[in-house]
């Protein structure tokens, strides 16, 4: 539902040859990384994300050693204005 969501709100994405863009699943666990550097408690972080374990939270922040770049998402109303099937 993500991809969908992401063409249907048409977000545009450039992206070198070959590459594709981020799943539901690298967008989570790169907010779950944030989360913990922007000083969260990992009890609160691992309810947000609905993890039973720490464990399975601290292994999804574990995957961010590389770089990004932040970036400013703007949502229109003609872009939010409709519905999900």
């Amino acid at each position: 539902m993500f991809k969908e969501a992401r063409i249907t709100a048409k977000v545009q994405v450039s992206l070198p040859v070959g590459h594709t863009p981020a799943t539901f699943h690298e967008g989570r666990s790169l907010a779950s990384k944030l989360a913990l550097d922007s000083g969260h408690k990992m009890k609160d972080i691992q309810v947000a994300m609905a993890h039973g374990d720490e464990s399975t939270t601290r292994s999804y922040q574990e995957e961010h050693d590389l770089p990004f770049k932040p970036v400013e998402i703007v949502f229109t109303k003609e872009m939010i204005g409709g519905g999900f099937r």
